[in-house]
């Protein structure tokens, strides 16, 4: 007989942002029991929206957007490869013509250098900004693989020659309005009468903090949880203004924590509508999944989908299921992943913001 497991479940998770509201685990549910209640909790295809079968599936957007992506930016020479190769892989290119030019994080003076080259280095590029700094890949990111760098920087059109068809690019600007604000709606579910709430909604604010820096973007996504059901929570990005990229999303693999995926992250596949009836161009992924190890064998699992702006990448919906496995010896029983049906189900869907958005006429 499958013995009683009480473990308190942890009340907050860090690394989602969210709290998880479920007590301790006891009398478990059968599981295909529980199955059935995610179905009936969790819509493959939430309302607001509307998938475009012509554009296939969202896998295949995946791949087109990785495609896209190796083809405009992610071929860099580093110091001492030849530029031949990075002409047969790209034509819009810079070359550095100094001895010594220092790469930087941002298109100033201002900002810290990051590497230093040589004469005859080539990048691809993939614009200049009106005051003549030529955006460059690549570097290595946070958590990045060294052979694989997908990290932006920036170099001076002082020390390097562009080629013409470098020259031809559109000037850069920033994808984002001053006084950045974005407001999502979340609605959170518990399919177990053990939860401490088994209905609970939540307001997710994000607002730009315009101390810390000159460059990078930086966003704070306030959790308010309503009639204190939840443990309110503040979280930190960090966005790249010219991509919409999220330098913090590096330091972890969980796609909760993915609100801003970056510009043109893949094609658009999906149609969503805002609350006050205005459509958007969105890239979907509807297969995501991921895991995060807890403490004593407990493992949280997670199966989820997103949709993103194309023009920009911030977060447009979110719904996943939240489950935990345990691994171990319990009262002289082994167990490997067992499931005793709690789970959770998160929808964060956006509201309203002051974000220029890729709108369907």
């Amino acid at each position: 007989m499958v013995k009683i497991l009480r473990k308190t479940l942890v009340l907050f998770s860090l690394i989602s942002g969210f709290l998880l509201l479920t007590g301790c685990v006891s009398d478990p549910l059968l599981v295909a029991e529980s199955l059935q209640l995610m179905s009936d909790f969790a819509q493959q295809t939430p309302p607001h929206i509307e998938k475009l079968d012509a554009m296939g599936d969202s896998s295949n957007g995946s791949e087109q957007s990785s495609t896209a992506t190796d083809q405009t930016s992610t071929t860099e020479t580093s110091p001492g490869t030849s530029s031949n190769n990075a002409q047969a892989a790209s034509t819009t290119t810079v070359t550095v013509k100094n001895s010594r030019v220092n790469i930087r994080s941002g298109p100033g003076l201002e900002h810290q250098p990051i590497q230093t080259v040589s004469t005859g280095t080539v990048f691809t590029t993939s614009g200049s900004t009106s005051n003549g700094w030529w955006r460059i890949c690549c570097f290595q990111g946070v958590n990045e693989d060294p052979d694989q760098p997908t990290l932006p920087a920036w170099v001076s059109g002082r020390v390097v020659e562009a080629s013409a068809d470098a020259v031809a690019l559109p000037i850069l600007e920033t994808l984002f309005p001053p006084n950045v604000s974005a407001v999502w709606d979340v609605d959170y579910q518990c399919g177990s009468d053990r939860c401490v709430e088994r209905v609970c909604t939540a307001e997710m604010i994000a607002t730009e903090r315009d101390d810390l820096d000159s460059f990078w973007l930086i966003i704070d996504r306030e959790v308010i949880w309503a009639n204190d059901c939840g443990e309110n929570t503040t979280l930190r990005h960090q966005l790249d203004r010219f991509d919409g990229k999220d330098l913090y999303t590096g330091q972890t693999e969980v796609f909760l924590v993915d609100y801003w995926h970056g510009a043109d992250s893949g094609p658009t596949n999906s149609i969503f509508t805002l609350s006050d009836d205005r459509k958007v161009a969105a890239w979907c992924d509807n297969q995501l999944t991921d895991e995060v190890p807890q403490e004593n064998g407990w493992v949280n699992t997670y199966v989820g989908a997103a949709c993103y702006d194309v023009r920009t990448g911030i977060l447009l919906s979110m719904n996943y299921i939240k489950r935990w496995f345990y691994s171990g010896e319990f009262e002289g029983e082994i167990y490997d992943r067992a499931y005793l049906g709690d789970f959770e189900v998160y929808e964060i869907t956006l509201n309203r913001t002051n974000i220029e958005l890729l709108y369907e006429k």
